[in-house]
């Protein structure tokens, strides 16, 4: 079975590396970008499954982004990350809806990361060959 491949996009250096290395673990196949040019250039490649998007990055916002994913590679699942407020929740809520997009606060759980991913996969997660580590072993 081929593992389904993520990409994370977050500016957040220690953000990418523990999400990867966690992901990794898990049996995923995880690539990381820091800027949201970077990671719409990754979203291009063949075989991405499913991006994590911190909503705000240096150059872009990952709304945005997440909007031009729907539009060039519509079956690419979404979590949007952010650790900032909206002053208009309900408005973003909307946003979430119409892009088909999940939602996680900063600072969440990995283990409450790791459920969404695998509920948005749907089971074709992980490489069935590859163990299964408990997050304290990577911390």
């Amino acid at each position: 079975m081929n593992m389904s491949q993520i990409i994370i996009i977050d500016d957040e250096v220690d953000m990418c590396w523990v999400l990867e290395r966690f992901l990794r673990h898990r049996g995923y196949d995880v690539a990381t970008a820091g800027t949201g040019e970077q990671g719409l250039a990754l979203l291009r490649q063949p075989g991405v499954e499913l991006a994590i998007i911190d909503c705000k990055l240096p150059d872009r916002e990952g709304l945005d982004i997440a909007a031009e994913v729907v539009a060039f590679h519509p079956a690419v699942s979404l979590i949007l990350i952010s650790g900032f407020p909206f002053a208009e929740e309900a408005a973003l809520r909307e946003r979430l809806q119409t892009l088909n997009a999940h939602f996680l606060a900063k600072p969440f759980e990995i283990t409450d990361l790791t459920a969404l991913v695998e509920q948005v996969l749907g089971g074709r997660a992980r490489d069935a060959n590859r163990p299964h580590h408990d997050r304290r072993a990577l911390l």
